[in-house]
């Protein structure tokens, strides 16, 4: 996906939170990688923010979902909102079409609670214990 530098800086402006914001300072100076991580920090939000929806009724804007880590170990932090006892758990895979996010229930299985989205939008909610 390509994204002009203007377009990039909005929308890192936009999602990311003040301690993401300082790590893409780091992160844009590598034109190459920088698109991907703000491409994978934004589906991580998403899924995240719909899961939260689900759970709480409320919807939180990108920026007060602040991800953490890279390559598969990320972290999830959320403010504190009644209804919610842990952050959920969210993964990343790379298909054919882009992006996949599953977003789980903290410390649960992915078949469990889930949400699943791709790089196009919502693809799959479970609600299946199991």
């Amino acid at each position: 996906m390509q994204i002009g530098g203007v377009s990039k800086a909005l929308l890192a402006q936009t999602i990311l939170g003040a301690q993401e914001r300082e790590v893409w300072k780091t992160v844009q100076q590598d034109a190459r990688n920088s698109t991907p991580w703000l491409m994978r920090r934004l589906l991580l939000k998403e899924a995240c923010r719909y899961w939260v929806w689900q759970q709480t009724g409320t919807l939180l804007f990108p920026a007060d979902v602040i991800i953490s880590g890279a390559d598969g170990n990320y972290e999830i932090d959320l403010p504190a909102l009644p209804g919610l006892a842990a952050p959920p758990s969210a993964s990343l895979q790379r298909t054919e079409a882009g992006g996949v996010a599953v977003v789980t229930p903290a410390g649960a299985p992915a078949e469990t609670g889930s949400s699943i989205y791709t790089s196009l939008g919502l693809a799959q909610t479970s609600n299946q214990v199991g």
